[in-house]
Order: structure tokens, then C-alpha cells, then sequence
């Protein structure tokens, strides 16, 4: 008898949130997944564009799983390690439930890294298994397998032109993975799914995480079932969600909060979108989401050119968008409710109920504007790699400036030494290929960020403990908090790179907004002589505009995070010119 048949098929239940929280108290992802398709079976957990653009593609929960279990069959190791380089993908997900079958563990690699750290990566996690799309597999299948990794099996996501001898000379056996290549008509037994389910611990470490080194070396970081589902049934008990989410999926699949997104798919909270950063713009109008989750820089992309949009209509071109005028309410009701409602129906996101940021701290200004102008406040979340991305999140309630409330299952506390300490059970427990001590011995793993504590629990991040610089002064200064600060006062300014350490007087290195060119003379002197009124901030002798930051010039790690010593270093290599 087939899977499917023993499945209930049913209508979503009338207490969704309940039914979720339940299903993320299973022991196992795995678990979770097989729980949500035997109450779920027909239901949708990812769709893509056919030829045409239009998202008509998609594979429901009852597939996903047939998938996975042949995938998991064709898996030549048993717990294998598998690193996955690829762009977002919907044959990913029953990818990743194979590998959690088999008891392996997924090892993320990032698509942009170059081939040097691919290797690096792949001989670092020692994996046995990759898995690739046809862009990936062309930067990679000029290695030297046999030599530099223990890579025995390669598992392809869609058509690759594999060169000549290619099995034979890397001693490598390829499978394709797609469904048109698997035998879908081979009975599904679900005592077979079971038996392999029952095998997973909660603490059976599940992914493997480089760390994006905003400030050092990236470091290989094992994340459990239970570190993945605690944050997952954090998140749920805050949002309080009680639908199942159209949610844009472009987020680099490598990065730990696109991985936790991902799994809520597994829980049946979201239904994901394939989709890109660059054609995200179009797609949104397909999509029609209910919830986006996004880095600063999208927020950041969108507001500019809302407020190119908006400064072409000749009452509004004096407007401020981030602190409308009290005493002009026809204005502020005319940006808000009329153009500003506009706009998010042009944009595809009227029906967006959840705008959440995370990855990197969100610009003040760029909250105030989606606030007063769209009418949205944008919920920051909080975490990191060892946390399995979960710490905190505003929820309900939205606090500006913070990056939310503690978790459930999470502790926190601020040192003495001002940095944010946490443990709990989102909290990676290390032991793979760490030499040095991470958790301290009263159990709590110092995050490296400086942070404050409300009364009400709700987080205050003050920058990283490797951007705390002093100048000449004596003074120490967080470069990310003073770039932050400017950031909020500038409209002008997109990134900006404090050069301050050891200077009487500092340097910013700066990129411009989408409407802006340039900076006249008189712009850049006026900035200066406001900067030079804060109290709070360095002083500041220079503006020095570059074209852009991106992750292929080295300046942003692939969630659009600035590495501030990269561009600082290269600042002082190159020694450029003030443009004025």
C-alpha cells in the first residue's frame, strides 16, 4: 500500500498554531516533516517558475517526501556528510530531508565562494558527499577530488555538462537527482520512513555552518535537531502565527536564517517562492506574500526607490520621509495612506502581514520610513550561527532600535565586560574540530557583540567586540555603532565605513544612496560640520565616496553584512582621494 493512502487528508485544522507548536515538539526534523505530511499530505511546501515566469511549478509535502526517501536510497554512505553548493532550488528540500533520514549532516557552502574555499570547506567538514546545481558544478568540476577532499559521490539538482572521464579520474560516482530521473513509481512503505526516523536524536548533529567571518576567519559551526527546533518553537510561540505563509525564498541558502526558514517550511508555516534578489522586484506581484523576510540591504533598496518614486510629485519633494511634520497632517496623510498604499499594491506586498529583518542590524531610518510612509514596522530578529539564528525577535510587539525579545529556551546576560552572553538549548555545542574553550564554565557562550537590556527583556545591539577601535584621543569608538548612527542621520549615505583608529580626526568611507550621484562640495561640507555637532561621534576630517560594496569586491559578507577591516584596509592601501 502506498504512503499516501494512510495519510490523512484534511482541511487546514482550525487551531493551526497548536497543531504547529505540536509538530515542532517532535524530537526530530524528520519527525516534524513526517507528522506535518501524514496530517498535510496535499499541501504545498515550495513552488517555481516555469518558463514562462509564472510560479506553476510545485511539489506538495506527500512529494517531497517520496523524493527524499529515493534520494536517501541512491545516498551512497551511511551518515553521510553532504555539502551543498547551489543556488536556491526546490529539489533542495528533499535533498535535505534524504540526508536527515540517512542520519547525515548537510554541510552549507555558499555559491559565491571561490574555488580555493570550496576546497577549503569541503576538506575542513570532511565531507563525503556534494551536491550541486549546473552553475555550481561548473566551478567545481575542475578540482582535484582525488586529491584534495574525501568526496566519493556528487548528486546533481538538474542537467550538467560533465567533462569526459570525469567518474573514472576523481574516482566519483554521479547520480541525478531530479524527478524525471528517479523511479517515483516505486512504492513509498511508511513503516520503512518510520524505522529510519525513530534512529534520529534530537541532539544528532544535522547541519554544519561556516560563520560568515564579518570579523575573522569562518568557523565551522554543528547545529542539532533540538538547536534548530528550540529556535523554530521560539519563533512560533512569539509570532503567534495561525496560517500557513507565501513567503519569497532568495536568501543565500547557505546562511543559518535561510536554513531556519527553510525548516519552518518542514512545520508547515511556510509555503516558499524560489526566487532571486535579482528578480525579486517582478516576482513579488506573482507571489502576493503574506510574509517577507529579508537582510537590511532589501529594505534599504526598497525604501530608495520608494522615495525616488515619491520626491517625483512636486508636493512631496521637500517631504522628510523619516520624521513627517506634525503640523502638516494633509501631507503626512497623503505620503501614508494614499501614495504610500500605492506604492505597497505596486510593489505586490498589500497583503504582507510580516516585513522581518535579520542577518545584519536595520537602519533606524530605514524602519521609521516603512513605518510613517507604508505603515509597517519592520520586526527585527537576533542570532547567529552558534544559536542556530535563534536569540531574539520582536514579535506583537515591535520595539525601534531593538532586535527583540529573548526566546524561549534562551538565557541571556550582559558582562562586565558590556558583551551579551546567552545559553540555552539553541546554543551549538562545538566539539567538532574545536580546540578552543567556547562555552564558559557558568555555561554561557560569549556572543562578541555589545549589547544593552531593557526592563522588559528586549536586546540592544551596540556593535561587534572586533570593531571596538581608540583614537589618538584615548577614545574608544564601536566603528559599526558610529556607522550606524550616521546611517540613521544621513539619508544620503547607504554604507558607511568609519576610518578612525589612531587619527586625531577620521576618515568616512562612504557609498550613496540609488538617487543620489554625487556629493558636491557644499553637500560634504554641511555633512561634516552636522557630524561635528554630535557629541557622541568622532570627529571627522573626509568623505570619501566608493561606487559600491558587494560580495564579489570583498566589502560584505553574502547576507550584505560590511566587513568593516576589509574596507578599511583597503582604504589605507590605496589611500584614495576625497570626491568632491
Amino acid at each position: 500500500m502506498g504512503l499516501k493512502v494512510l495519510f490523512n487528508q484534511r482541511k487546514m485544522p482550525k487551531n493551526y498554531f497548536e497543531e504547529t507548536y505540536n509538530i515542532a515538539s517532535e524530537p526530530s526534523l524528520a519527525a516534524c516533516f513526517f507528522m506535518l505530511c501524514k496530517k498535510r499530505p496535499d499541501e504545498k511546501i515550495v513552488y517555481w517558475k516555469d518558463q514562462e515566469g509564472n510560479f506553476s511549478n510545485s511539489l506538495s509535502n506527500y512529494e517531497v517526501l517520496k523524493f527524499s526517501y529515493l534520494i536517501s536510497q541512491i545516498l551512497k554512505s551511511n551518515n553521510p556528510k553532504v555539502g551543498i553548493i547551489s543556488s536556491n532550488n526546490p529539489y533542495l528540500y528533499p535533498v535535505e530531508l534524504a540526508v536527515f533520514l540517512k542520519k547525515g549532516v548537510s554541510i552549507s557552502i555558499y555559491e559565491t565562494d571561490s574555488l580555493e574555499t570550496v576546497s577549503s570547506k569541503l576538506k575542513l567538514s570532511q565531507a563525503d558527499t556534494l551536491v550541486c546545481d549546473e552553475k555550481s558544478f561548473s566551478k567545481i568540476k575542475d578540482m582535484d577530488f582525488k586529491s584534495n577532499s574525501k568526496i566519493k559521490q556528487i548528486l546533481l539538482l538538474e542537467k550538467c555538462n560533465v567533462p569526459e572521464k570525469f567518474e573514472d579520474k576523481n574516482e566519483i560516482i554521479i547520480e541525478e537527482v531530479w524527478p524525471s530521473k528517479l523511479n517515483i513509481n516505486k512504492p513509498l512503505e511508511e513503516e520503512k520512513i518510520r524505522e529510519m526516523i525513530s534512529t534520529i536524536k534530537k541532539d544528532d548533529i544535522v547541519k554544519l555552518i561556516f560563520t560568515s567571518g564579518t570579523t575573522g576567519t569562518p568557523k565551522l559551526i554543528p547545529l542539532s535537531h533540538h538547536n534548530f527546533l528550540t529556535t523554530l518553537r521560539g519563533w512560533i510561540k512569539l509570532m503567534n502565527w495561525s496560517k500557513i505563509h507565501r513567503l519569497p525564498s532568495f536568501l543565500p541558502n547557505a546562511h543559518v536564517f535561510q536554513s531556519a526558514a527553510v525548516y519552518l517550511g518542514f512545520l508547515g508555516i511556510f509555503q516558499h517562492y524560489i526566487t532571486s534578489k535579482v528578480d525579486l522586484g517582478l516576482d513579488l506581484k506573482k507571489i502576493k506574500p503574506n510574509i517577507l523576510i529579508a537582510v537590511p540591504l532589501v529594505y534599504d533598496t526598497f525604501k530608495g526607490k520608494i522615495i525616488d518614486k515619491l520626491k517625483g510629485l512636486p508636493f512631496l519633494k521637500n517631504f522628510n520621509f523619516y520624521q513627517p511634520p506634525k503640523n502638516n497632517k494633509i501631507l503626512n496623510f497623503l505620503a501614508r495612506y494614499i501614495f504610500g498604499r500605492l506604492i505597497v499594491f505596486k510593489l505586490g506586498l498589500e497583503k504582507c502581514q510580516w516585513f522581518i529583518c535579520g542577518g545584519a542590524p536595520l537602519h533606524n531610518n530605514t524602519f521609521d520610513f516603512f513605518d510613517n510612509v507604508l505603515g509597517v514596522k519592520i520586526r527585527q530578529g537576533y542570532g547567529m550561527t552558534e544559536t542556530a539564528a535563534g536569540i531574539s525577535a520582536n514579535g506583537g510587539d515591535v520595539k525601534k532600535g531593538s532586535a527583540g525579545i529573548v526566546l524561549e529556551g534562551v538565557q541571556v546576560k550582559i558582562g562586565s565586560d558590556g558583551l551579551l552572553y546567552v545559553k540555552g538549548e539553541t546554543v551549538s555545542q562545538f566539539g567538532y574540530n574545536f580546540e578552543e574553550k567556547i562555552i564558559k564554565d557558568d555555561g554561557y557562550f560569549c556572543t562578541g557583540d555589545y549589547a544593552e537590556l531593557d526592563e522588559e527583556n528586549f536586546i540592544y545591539l551596540k556593535g561587534r567586540s572586533g570593531n571596538r577601535v581608540k583614537m589618538a584621543n584615548g577614545k574608544y569608538y564601536n566603528i559599526e555603532q558610529v556607522s550606524e548612527d550616521i546611517c540613521s542621520k544621513f539619508s544620503e549615505f547607504h554604507f558607511v565605513v568609519p576610518v578612525i583608529e589612531s587619527r586625531n580626526k577620521g576618515i568616512l568611507v562612504v557609498t550613496l544612496n540609488d538617487h543620489l550621484d554625487k556629493l558636491g562640495p557644499n553637500e560634504t561640507n554641511n555633512i561634516l560640520e552636522s557630524l561635528a555637532e554630535i557629541k557622541k561621534l568622532p570627529q571627522f576630517e573626509k568623505i570619501v565616496v566608493y561606487e559600491e560594496f558587494t560580495v564579489e569586491n570583498n566589502f560584505l559578507t553574502p547576507t550584505q553584512k560590511i566587513k568593516f577591516k576589509e574596507v578599511i584596509n583597503h582604504y589605507l592601501k590605496t589611500n584614495e582621494k576625497l570626491t568632491k
